[in-house]
C-alpha cells in the first residue's frame, strides 16, 4: 500500500450551501480587448437589483485582497467593465491564456480569481511597479 496522498480535490462548500453567487469566467485571448471585457448578456439577470441596465461603478477584489474601481458601462455591445479595466490587467499582469473567474457579490462587487495556464490561481499584483 501507497503512503502517496490522493488526488481527488474536495470541493469547496460554501457557508450557506443552500445559496451560491452567480459567476461567469472569460479567457484572455489573443484578440481580447484589454480596454474592457463584455459582461456575459445572460449573466446581467444576476445585476437586475442595480437597475434594468447595469452601469455604475464596480469593485473587483483579487484574492491578495487588494480592489480596484472598474466604470459598468452600457454600450451597443451590451455591458462592459471599460474605465479602469486597463489598469486591472497591467497591475495583475493579466496575460494571454489566463482564466479570469468573476464571482458576483451584489451591489457591484466581484471578486476574480486569475488562474494561469496551468490551471493554478495566481497573484501578481504589480501595483507598486508604476
Amino acid at each position: 500500500m501507497s503512503n502517496e496522498k490522493s488526488l481527488v480535490p474536495v470541493p469547496h462548500k460554501p457557508a450557506n450551501s443552500d445559496f451560491c453567487e452567480p459567476s461567469f469566467y472569460k479567457i484572455v485571448l489573443p484578440d481580447t480587448n484589454i480596454d474592457g471585457v463584455r459582461i456575459p448578456p445572460e449573466f446581467l439577470k444576476h445585476m437586475e437589483e442595480e437597475e434594468e441596465e447595469p452601469s455604475g461603478v464596480a469593485t473587483l477584489t483579487v484574492s491578495s485582497g487588494r480592489k480596484w474601481h472598474v466604470k459598468v458601462s452600457k454600450e451597443d455591445n451590451g455591458v462592459v467593465f471599460r474605465d479602469g479595466w486597463k489598469r486591472f490587467c497591467r497591475e495583475n499582469s493579466v496575460r494571454i491564456t489566463d482564466f479570469l473567474q468573476f464571482t458576483y457579490h451584489g451591489n457591484l462587487q466581484f471578486s476574480v480569481d486569475i488562474f494561469d495556464k496551468t490551471g493554478l490561481r495566481t497573484i501578481r499584483d504589480n501595483s507598486n511597479l508604476n
